[in-house]
């Protein structure tokens, strides 16, 4: 089975991709990144979550959806999405 899972160990969020050799390192992500990668998992659109953070957090929208867009390229290219 391949696949991926976001755990939380020891207060640290890690990326997990499973199921395919060689063995990946976990990607490390902090808080907000766990956030926006569970949102965008889950289906939500970088829009929508750029939306969401800006709205919950008073950032800048345009700042917001480059710190989406950032965290989308970084976990998409560690799963090879």
């Amino acid at each position: 089975m391949k696949g991926h899972v976001l755990r939380r160990a020891a207060g640290d969020n890690y990326l997990i991709k499973y199921g395919e050799e060689p063995y990946r390192k976990p990607l490390l992500l902090n808080d907000s990144a766990a956030e926006i990668f569970r949102r965008f998992d889950g289906g939500e659109d970088v829009g929508s979550i750029a939306a969401y953070l800006s709205n919950t957090y008073n950032l800048d929208i345009k700042e917001a959806r480059a710190d989406v867009e950032t965290v989308v390229s970084q976990t998409t290219n560690y799963l090879g999405e």
